[in-house]
């Protein structure tokens, strides 16, 4: 019952509010061979299936005549898919990245919504296997390719759930966390400006991840990464803490590595 609430009450995110999600053309610095991908005709598919946009953000620009055009991302959850899987402490959801000023393809991706602590995560198996994630240049989209992806995102979902299953089967010493934490501080941190210690990453924000699984630890780490505030040395003993990591193509960055990494870790225990 509580989780069959949280779900209902994850409110649909108003794409009014964003620009770029709501470009009827491209920006006119695109050759014209450019094929326009208006993200409100993608969302519109995915409404058909029941996907809702739950979080929108886009990239900032400076520059005045790209306003309007900038990377963005949405994220996009089902309630009808998440009560028929039953889904427990992840949420799946389709990742959509766009841009309408020829800087990016067009990209469908399987993200999760952790609800603990609400983080944002991005799938990518470590064989790199298309169902996914699937991109296309604007050359080359058309309504029947997106609407094959989107089942094909959709049949994938209880496999990527099995999957965190298993990892939530696996117990860390904190020896082989601390591993993984330093895997992950050469993800995201400058080593040679600063000293970050594992134990940093590792300390849990949330009590109900305090269980050393890989599972657990992935989101520590996850929540570390990106949210900041981890300390960091500088080489003449002064200390600051890490940003928030805000930009779209990071994100995605470091969140498919972090994936792959748990991934690993997963094969060798």
């Amino acid at each position: 019952m509580r989780n069959s609430f949280f779900l209902q009450n994850l409110k649909t995110v108003d794409v009014t509010r964003f620009d770029s999600v709501l470009a009827q053309a491209p920006a006119p610095t695109v050759s014209s061979r450019y094929t326009f991908i208006p993200t409100t005709r993608v969302l519109d598919i995915l409404a058909d299936y029941g996907w809702t946009p739950t979080k929108i953000s886009e990239t900032k620009t400076r520059k005045p005549e790209m306003k309007g055009f900038q990377k963005h991302i949405v994220r996009l959850m089902n309630n009808e898919l998440n009560q028929s899987i039953g889904v427990q402490g992840s949420i799946p959801q389709i990742v959509v990245t766009n841009a309408h000023a020829g800087t990016a393809a067009f990209n469908l991706s399987i993200g999760l919504l952790e609800k603990v602590c609400l983080n944002g995560l991005v799938v990518e198996r470590g064989n790199h296997d298309e169902a996914n994630s699937f991109s296309i240049r604007h050359q080359g989209f058309n309504d029947a390719v997106v609407e094959e992806k989107i089942k094909t995102l959709g049949a994938e979902m209880p496999s990527v759930l099995a999957q965190i299953d298993s990892f939530r089967g696996i117990t860390l010493t904190r020896n082989e966390q601390r591993a993984f934490a330093e895997a992950a501080i050469e993800l995201r941190f400058d080593g040679e400006k600063y000293a970050v210690q594992p134990d940093e990453l590792l300390m849990v924000r949330h009590s109900e991840q305090s269980a050393p699984t890989l599972w657990n630890t992935f989101n520590v780490v996850q929540e570390a990464v990106i949210q900041g505030g981890v300390t960091q040395r500088r080489k003449n003993g002064t200390r600051i803490h890490s940003r928030r990591i805000t930009g779209i193509d990071a994100d995605l960055r470091l969140n498919r590595a972090l994936w792959r990494l748990t991934e690993r870790m997963a094969q060798l225990k």
